[in-house]
């Protein structure tokens, strides 16, 4: 392998990495959400809002954002997923 073949083999890998740790960033940030969803459902139950009226009015604004929030995470990471196997599979050959 020249030089030349290193330096791009080791770029390739670099973007690969920083690829694999915005997966990650990706996944806690979904899992931050899901958690903040969960806790205002206990908080709302705690508090004792059971009426449809009231709890729907409270609840569904935090609903959509955090499910919406969650979801666009979740697809980001995927399409991070397939841009890193491209990446990996045009350089197999190093």
């Amino acid at each position: 392998m020249s030089e030349k073949q290193k330096t791009n083999h080791k770029d390739y890998m670099k973007a690969v990495k920083l690829i694999f740790a915005g997966r990650i960033v990706m996944w806690i940030t979904a899992l931050g959400f899901t958690v903040h969803w969960l806790y205002w459902s206990f908080y709302l139950y705690q508090q004792e809002i059971f009426e449809v009226g009231q709890y729907a009015a409270i609840f569904r604004p935090i609903l959509y954002k955090d499910l919406a929030v969650s979801i666009a995470c979740v697809v980001i990471s995927f399409i991070l997923r397939r841009i890193s196997d491209t990446i990996k599979e045009v350089n197999r050959s190093y």
